[in-house]
């Protein structure tokens, strides 16, 4: 088994233990989380870095960097939808990064958050809403968008 596919696996035998963690510190830095989120945000927030810790190792696993990046600019644009702050998803990745390198061992770590750093530093330029995926400048996409608005107005023909 290669290096990178050991890390990967390493961080899901800790992802838990670094969820739990990562939250834990936010919360008790910045006890205005649970104001402006709940305690139903607090859950989300687990499962969010559950997945961000899934997709980590599948990035390193790989040594792709980029799906990583890929990833949080998704994470970006639905944040930002569900009316999350980008300064709090700068936070978690910070503190990601920060509980991986105290969690896994120096080689380890190192190579870990190399992910978390591209995706940090990409994270300005990280479109705010995805990408259309049908132009309206084809023909096909004319079409698409003009049945797109008949279904939406409830209309069949």
């Amino acid at each position: 088994m290669n290096w990178a596919v050991l890390i990967a696996k390493r961080i899901l035998e800790c992802k838990q233990a670094i969820t739990a963690e990562v939250i834990a510190t936010d919360y008790s830095r910045r006890p205005e989380l649970m104001f402006r989120y709940g305690e139903r945000g607090r859950m989300l927030y687990k499962r969010d870095n559950d997945y961000h810790l899934d997709f980590l190792a599948e990035a390193i696993g790989h040594d792709e960097p980029a799906l990583f990046v890929d990833y949080i600019a998704w994470v970006k644009s639905m944040l930002i939808s569900r009316g999350v702050r980008v300064e709090d998803l700068v936070e978690n990745l910070l503190l990601l990064k920060t509980v991986i390198m105290q969690q896994l061992i120096d080689d380890e770590a190192t190579t870990a958050i190399v992910p978390i750093e591209a995706a940090l530093a990409h994270l300005p330029r990280l479109p705010e809403s995805p990408p259309d995926f049908i132009s309206v400048e084809t023909s096909l996409g004319r079409l698409t968008q003009d049945y797109l608005n008949y279904l939406l107005q409830g209309q069949t023909t």
